[in-house]
Formats: C-alpha cells, sequence, structure tokens
C-alpha cells in the first residue's frame, strides 16, 4: 500500500493490485509463505502498470511541475514503449543509444558513434571506430561488418533502402561515402564534408549533404552531377546544422540556428522560412516535414508550421511545448511528432501535429501548449554535459 502510495497509480492500477493481493489468501499456506505472495504480487502489479504510472509522474516533471535532479551517470532508459504503427524507434544521446521494436517491452541499447535505422526497422547501421556494422534491431547484434578507414559519425539509410550515405571521420576530416545496402560497393563520392547527417530525397535517387566550408550540395545520381545550392541572401548564412527533403517532390530544407530556409532542387526556387519569434533564443531543436508543403520548425520549448507556398512562406500555427526542445521527427504517416525535451534529464514524448485548420497569432501570453500524448523514454544526464539529441521513427 505504501509503495502504491508513493507512484500514485490510477484506480484501474489499485483495482489490479487488490485482486492480485486477494488471490494470494489461500488458507493453507503459511503466514511467511502468504507475506513474500503478497509482496510479490504487489511488486508484479507495479511493473505491470509502470508505464502509466512513470508517464504521470515524468509528464508533471515534462511540464514543469517537478524538477529533476542531476545525475552523475551515463543516460539509462525507464521505459521505452514503441509509438502506434511504428516499426521501429531510435533515440540517440551523444553516442548511447536505445532502440525500441515490437513485442519488446525495453528498448535494446548500445554504444555507437553514429547510429541508424533502415526503412521498415528491418536492419540498423551503426558507426565504430574502423567498421560499418549491420545490426540486428530488435537486440542490436552484429550481422554484419564492414571494414572502414575512419569511422562512421553519421549514417543515412535510403528510403527505398538501397544505398547508405555515411561520413567516415579520419583524423579532424570527414568524407562522405555511397554504399550499397547490403554493405557492398563501398565508395568515396565526397571530401572535404561536415558531420550533418546527409538528407535522401523520397526516390532515393539525390542525396544532399554540406561541405566543411558550410555550403549545401545535392548528389543526383539518376543525373550523375552535384549542384552547389546558396541560401538566399536576407537568410542566416551560418553553417547549417540539418538537412530534409520533403516526403513528396524536391523541396529541401536546411535549418540554420534558430532559422531555416527551403530550396526546390530541381529549380530556383529558394525562400526564407519565416523565424520564430524567440526574444533573442536561439537554440534549435531541428525541423521536420509534415506534408508536401507543410515544415515544423522547433526552436527552445516552440514548435511553428510553416507552409511553403508558390512565392514565399506563411505561418500557418505557432504553438509550444512542455519543454525545451532538443531533436524532433515525425512520424511515418505526418500525424505526430516525437520530441526529446532536456533539462538535467531528457524526456522524449510523442505530441499531435500542430492543427493547420486555422492560422492562429501568437503571442508569448496567449499561446497554446501542446500536451504530450505519449511518453517514450526518460533519460537522466549527467550534470552539465548537453550531449546532442536525435530522434529516428520508421
Amino acid at each position: 500500500q505504501r509503495v502504491l502510495t508513493g507512484v500514485e497509480p490510477s484506480a484501474a492500477a489499485t483495482e489490479q493490485a487488490r485482486a492480485a493481493v486477494m488471490a494470494t489468501g489461500g488458507g493453507g499456506l503459511r503466514s511467511r509463505y502468504r507475506l513474500a505472495l503478497v509482496a510479490a504480487a504487489l511488486v508484479a502489479a507495479v511493473l505491470t502498470t509502470g508505464v502509466t504510472l512513470a508517464a504521470s509522474r515524468t509528464a508533471r516533471e515534462a511540464v514543469g511541475l517537478e524538477g529533476g535532479r542531476p545525475r552523475n551517470h551515463l543516460p539509462r532508459p525507464i521505459h521505452a514503449p514503441l509509438p502506434p504503427g511504428a516499426n521501429g524507434f531510435a533515440t540517440v544521446i551523444g553516442h548511447s543509444v536505445w532502440v525500441a521494436t515490437p513485442n519488446r517491452g525495453r528498448p535494446a541499447t548500445g554504444d555507437f558513434a553514429g547510429f541508424e535505422l533502415s526503412p521498415n526497422a528491418v536492419y540498423a547501421a551503426a558507426g565504430v571506430r574502423g567498421a560499418l556494422l549491420a545490426l540486428d534491431p530488435a537486440s542490436l547484434r552484429t550481422v554484419k561488418r564492414h571494414r572502414v578507414d575512419g569511422t562512421p559519425v553519421a549514417i543515412s539509410w535510403a528510403p527505398i533502402g538501397i544505398h547508405i550515405a555515411y561520413i567516415a571521420r579520419r583524423g579532424d576530416g570527414y568524407s562522405l561515402h555511397l554504399i550499397d545496402g547490403d554493405l557492398t560497393h563501398d565508395r568515396v563520392v565526397a571530401r572535404h564534408v561536415s558531420p550533418v547527417k546527409p538528407a535522401w530525397r523520397w526516390d532515393s535517387l539525390a542525396v544532399a549533404y554540406t561541405t566543411s566550408a558550410g555550403s549545401v550540395r545535392v548528389l543526383d545520381l539518376g543525373h550523375g552531377r552535384t549542384t552547389t545550392l546558396a541560401a538566399p541572401r536576407s537568410c542566416d548564412r551560418n553553417p547549417p546544422s540539418q538537412l530534409a527533403f520533403a516526403p513528396r517532390g524536391t523541396m529541401l530544407a536546411v535549418a540554420v540556428g534558430s532559422d531555416a530556409w527551403a530550396t526546390d532542387t530541381a529549380g530556383t526556387r529558394r525562400l526564407c522560412l519565416p523565424p520564430i519569434a524567440t526574444n533573442g533564443i536561439t537554440t534549435s531543436g531541428g525541423l521536420a516535414w509534415v506534408s508536401r508543403s507543410d515544415v515544423v520548425l522547433t526552436t527552445f520549448q516552440f514548435i511553428q508550421r510553416d507552409r511553403i507556398l508558390p512565392h514565399g512562406g506563411e505561418v500557418v500555427r505557432r504553438v509550444q511545448a512542455p519543454g525545451g526542445i532538443v531533436a524532433i521527427a515525425a512520424s511515418p504517416d505526418r500525424r505526430s511528432l516525437a520530441l526529446a525535451l532536456a533539462g538535467d534529464t531528457t524526456y522524449v514524448v510523442m505530441v499531435d501535429v500542430p492543427d493547420a485548420q486555422t492560422t492562429t497569432e501568437w503571442s508569448r501570453k496567449g499561446a497554446h501548449t501542446l500536451p504530450p500524448r505519449q511518453l517514450l523514454l526518460v533519460a537522466a544526464g549527467t550534470a552539465g554535459r548537453r550531449p546532442p539529441v536525435t530522434l529516428i521513427w520508421r
């Protein structure tokens, strides 16, 4: 009873615990065995309802009602249920990886320099010193090992699955490689690149990457040519931090600081996406496409859905999340978003995509806050250390 009171179970959890306790009340058992069974039943009841109980508490922490204490060890998972309709979901914090797959109660964990899930999460690709690995995502067991002259630090699997683009670090330099999905025919296609994760076009016939000088380039495999894309003059011209192709068409979005710009890689149309007004806060949580024309931008705790029009962009809606956003990923059906909210503790929550039915004027006082729909992961961070976070949803 004391344990259940401490974790504030729901009414359903209480009934389950009570039924489990009553079921152990057989008359022929000795008192000590009966006591042991009662304790075991209580523990089982708490574990059975662990997802609900943890979500209740961590949701309060995520919205700032309870503060988490800094911990002096590497991040570790609390639980990681798989989002509905997903084949795999990965959270990468620094080099630490958690992968949730169907029919598995807890995620598989590992440490890699780079990580990626294949389409439909059939396989995973991971980088370690001197090798690119193909893994079973359910166990992270190595299926195949490919020797690399360097360390793969950023990996991107083509949507059709026929190619993998990865960036290998060797000394202080980086090079872009293409390799077939079965880890054969490895070749270097560009040198002097940056370690930003490459982005594939939806048809797997083009891949975008950034150079060490900060420019964006697109390698068109169908035509065998490379095109350099320049940011519009009025946009933030700092080095890109993220690249993302639209789910259809040829539009590419580029995150730069707290701003972003978009360009049609098959034409000349370029535009700065409407920025998020955050009173000088420039910490970006990245961007995610939610339709062929709509892209979601994040900065600090703010989420903005922008729509790309023939002659510019407009804000569809601005909302707030219940914490500082450091990473974002859209669901395969583009109806949900996974957000990593980081502080001393990192929470990964699932929220609805901001509604596009009405355009709302945003103000700090009247902004709508998106409630978390599902808690996907809780990981305790090391005090004073803020490693990069990546979310991968398949």
